[in-house]
């Protein structure tokens, strides 16, 4: 009687099968950043604890022959070699329980930390920081057009770009401005003085709102500053649930 042919997804449970599912997620994304070579070589088992690498070498006897002895391997730091941390120091971690797929890389200035989290890339040396969120990932941004004029000590004008950058989702869920409708003269919402990131909050004597775009929504908003402004006025209240969140937030 021929055996019973089992696919791996029938002996897995839903957990592990939606886990499987986002680890190819996350493969296919790092194929497209060219990632994927160095994040599938195998990593270097872990070493306990306290226990040295050894090697091992003979002592020679007369008839050529000798005893195997171990000794302690020096390291290239201590014997005054610089070490050499290069893109194939790429490990891929174990899964943590948040389902995130972390590499990590050493660089000569510290720790390149790349975490994949729903097709989203979080990468601390090569992505860029948006204002709202502060999360440096490889996102596309949206740069703030506006400019500064200045004077110089010597009497000469010049001017300067506003450095902002956001991300397209916090436009979105915050301020509801899409990508296609921003011009070439747009202007960041904090160069309008509109901004509610929690910097900008804090300096105008606000307290933080934390991630409100989900209460928002639930209460029939597009837009974390459409709900703020609601708020304000007194055209709406926050729900029960949410008396914590007004302590905090101030709103």
């Amino acid at each position: 009687m021929p055996p019973d042919v089992t696919s791996e997804e029938d002996v897995l449970t839903p957990y592990e099968a939606q886990r499987q599912r986002t680890i190819e997620l996350n493969k296919r994304k790092l194929a497209e950043l060219g990632l994927l070579e160095e994040s599938e070589k195998p990593a270097t088992p872990p070493r306990r604890k306290g226990v040295k690498r050894q090697a091992v070498r003979k002592l020679g006897g007369g008839d050529g022959e000798g005893e195997e002895v171990k000794e302690t391997r020096r390291s290239s730091r201590l014997s005054g070699k610089a070490p050499d941390y290069t893109a194939r120091d790429l490990r891929d971690l174990e899964d943590p329980p948040d389902e995130d797929t972390i590499h990590k890389r050493k660089t000569s200035n510290g720790v390149h930390i790349r975490r994949i989290v729903h097709g989203r890339v979080y990468d601390s040396v090569d992505g860029s920081s948006c204002h709202q969120c502060r999360q440096k990932t490889l996102d596309p941004k949206i740069k703030c057009k506006n400019t500064f004029t200045h004077t110089s000590e010597t009497g000469e004008t010049y001017t300067t770009e506003c450095p902002i950058l956001f991300d397209e989702r916090c436009l979105l869920s915050r301020y509801q401005e899409r990508k296609e409708d921003i011009g070439d003269d747009w202007k960041c919402p904090k160069c309008r003085g509109k901004c509610n990131c929690s910097i900008c909050l804090r300096k105008k004597g606000k307290s933080p709102t934390g991630i409100m775009f989900p209460e928002a929504q639930a209460m029939g908003f597009s837009s974390v500053e459409a709900y703020m402004r609601a708020l304000e006025e007194g055209s709406v209240k926050r729900p029960k649930g949410s008396e914590a969140c007004r302590r905090k937030s101030g709103v």
